[in-house]
């Protein structure tokens, strides 16, 4: 289940100015209409009054110890702005600043000259003018803290970074000064033989039962006892080393979607293009290193899987692979292979040994120019909140390489 939205709630105002004296009782009402709907799910760490700049400091600290997503500034009065940005200044949080209705209270002249300020600092925030019981202001500041409360997470993810990606693929290179600047994830490299000699430590008796059991609930198997356990080994050491280095999961994956659920509006969609390695077994890497197309199969998401668990998340999902025929040469790929890019860095030293020399003796037989079949697959995923398409059903056909699968609607 997902984190609940922390929210840190004050109700500022001016003492002299019409309105201030109706401060706690906005704040219960405020706190009361945020709590009536629980998506996304909401905490409230605090409530607090804030007429002097003591107070905003006091609040600001407070916040930040309770590590809230975002404020919800209720203006009783007109106040002065310094109220909220002396807060800001100890707890950097996005702001829902909500002004209520009333010529002579002066609340609405308030926010107006924080949001100015707000928006002159470059800080996020939202304004809402209605009472603190309005339903729909508060439904947009759920919204708008949900927003909050995923970019927080995102800004604290990590990613780690394995081996080096695969040459000639330049599309999938990550950027990683774009990728913390965009949303805040830090790429934490994970050096090769550290991770190798991770897994060969880990005992191969241990996980011998585990492959037996495994082997046992499928019809038949390939692969040898060596590369299944050797897989193991592998998939063992990469959640050892997620977990140790706090690393983002796909599980964490599924746990977002409610949140994102939450920011979309009816009908709105989430649309995302990766590539598929479980789809896309004629790759020449699995062709000459075998082993690395078992790591593929048992560690990495399928399409399938990505669109069942956005499924039951509640989306409608629209999904289509495009699988591209290309060939490569053999020097290419030994070339390639040599410097043990991506999955090659996750086998072991005999096992890609093996691999590199089968594609030397290759070359060296047949002409190092000469091309040898691969493919690579895309898969393009559309998550639509509150639509459920209808089933769709293959077309039987045979298609050219790079063509889409054809695919209909039942009637």
């Amino acid at each position: 289940m997902s984190q609940p939205i922390r929210l840190g709630l004050i109700v500022v105002a001016s003492p002299p100015e019409v309105g201030a004296g109706d401060a706690p009782a906005l704040l219960a009402r405020l706190g009361t209409t945020l709590r009536a709907d629980d998506q996304p799910p909401i905490e409230i760490t605090g409530c607090m009054v804030v007429t002097t700049p003591d107070a905003a400091v006091a609040a600001g600290r407070a916040f930040y110890d309770q590590r809230v997503d975002a404020v919800v500034a209720i203006a009783a009065s007109w106040f002065e702005d310094y109220l909220v940005l002396d807060l800001l200044e100890e707890c950097l949080a996005p702001v829902v600043a909500w002004a209520r209705p009333g010529m002579a209270t002066g609340s609405l002249c308030g926010m107006q000259q924080l949001c100015f300020m707000l928006k002159q600092l470059g800080r996020p925030y939202l304004f809402l003018f209605d009472e603190p019981d309005g339903q729909e202001a508060a439904g947009r500041a759920r919204e708008f803290a949900a927003a909050a409360g995923l970019a927080r997470q995102l800004r604290r993810a990590r990613i780690g970074h394995l081996g080096h990606r695969v040459e000639g693929m330049t599309e999938t290179t990550a950027h990683e000064l774009a990728l913390k600047r965009t949303f805040g994830p830090r790429v934490v490299g994970i050096d090769t033989q550290v991770f190798l000699e991770r897994a060969r430590r880990i005992d191969i008796m241990s996980l011998a039962t585990d492959w037996q059991a495994l082997t046992g609930q499928v019809g038949r198997v390939t692969a040898t006892d060596d590369a299944g356990i050797g897989s193991l080994q592998v998939a063992q050491a990469l959640r050892a080393t997620v977990a140790e280095l706090g690393l983002a999961s796909q599980v964490e994956f599924a746990e977002l979607l409610p949140q994102v659920q939450a920011l979309l509006e009816p009908g709105g969609y989430w649309r995302f293009v990766d590539l598929m390695p479980p789809a896309m077994p004629a790759h020449w890497i699995f062709t000459y290193f075998p082993d690395a197309w078992v790591c593929v199969r048992d560690t990495l998401w399928t399409s399938y899987k990505l669109s069942t668990v956005l499924r039951e998340a509640g989306f409608g999902v629209k999904l289509k692979e495009r699988s591209f025929y290309q060939p490569v040469s053999l020097a290419a790929a030994h070339a390639i292979a040599q410097q043990r890019p991506g999955l090659l860095a996750t086998l072991s030293d005999d096992v890609y040994q093996k691999g590199v020399e089968r594609l030397a003796e290759e070359s060296h037989a047949r002409g190092a120019a000469t091309l040898i079949g691969s493919e690579f697959t895309l898969v393009e995923i559309l998550a639509v909140k509150g639509e459920q398409p209808k089933p769709k059903r293959r077309r039987p056909s045979f298609r050219k390489a790079g063509e889409e699968a054809t695919e209909v609607a039942d009637e």
